[in-house]
């Protein structure tokens, strides 16, 4: 069995990706979040946890003993109202993360990013890939997606599904950057990466 843990797996993302890969029932599959998600939504097969994923932790010693860690956990834009920061919320779980399975064999893939117009958010993107493949090497991943979008997610569906139309069908090439994605697509394109599969998601475009 292949120990799977994604960290944020209660995000919209992590849920895609945990519903692709618990379609294989040779993976052991473990979420581990702030709050460890609503139970009413928990999917069968998956061991849910909570954790604060931003200090130091029993949640580390368990992720140096899985086969790949994937780190969904992060934020689009900081808030004060929620009092998020991308020092906080997207950079410190990922530094912790790393720090722990760097004596290990753990495979780390991270949901790193295309492009985006915000450039602080693609900036803490680039320093927890490069900080991971300075610490892991070759046992450090990444996925590129742009806009990942899902019916789920009524703020970016037509957003992400316009996207797609003016890239695909009205070629409007200047806009491929933003790469939308449907969160399924980007799970399968995750499990590729699991079973050491090519996919174009590994490379940016």
């Amino acid at each position: 069995m292949t120990h799977i843990i994604v960290l944020g797996g209660t995000g919209f993302v992590g849920t895609g990706i945990l519903k692709q890969l618990s379609k294989n029932p040779n993976y052991t599959l473990t979420s581990i979040s702030k709050t460890g998600g609503d139970p009413q939504k928990h999917l069968a097969g998956v061991h849910y946890e909570a954790a604060n994923l931003t200090q130091k932790g029993t949640w580390q010693a368990e992720i140096a003993k899985a086969d790949w860690v994937i780190d969904c956990v992060g934020i689009l834009r900081p808030s004060r109202k929620k009092h998020t920061s991308y020092e906080q919320n997207s950079l410190l779980p990922a530094l912790q993360a790393i720090d722990a399975i760097k004596d290990s064999q753990t495979d780390f893939l991270f949901i790193n990013a295309n492009t985006a117009p915000i450039p602080e958010y693609m900036a803490f993107k680039h320093a927890v890939a490069d900080y991971a493949d300075q610490q892991l090497g070759s046992r450090a991943y990444n996925v590129y997606p742009g806009l990942v979008y899902g019916p789920e997610r009524k703020s970016t569906y037509w957003l992400g599904k316009t996207l797609a139309w003016l890239i695909h069908s009205a070629h409007l090439t200047f806009l491929k950057g933003y790469r939308p994605i449907t969160q399924q697509a980007l799970a399968i394109s995750v499990e590729k990466v699991v079973t050491h599969t090519p996919t174009p998601l590994t490379h940016r475009i």
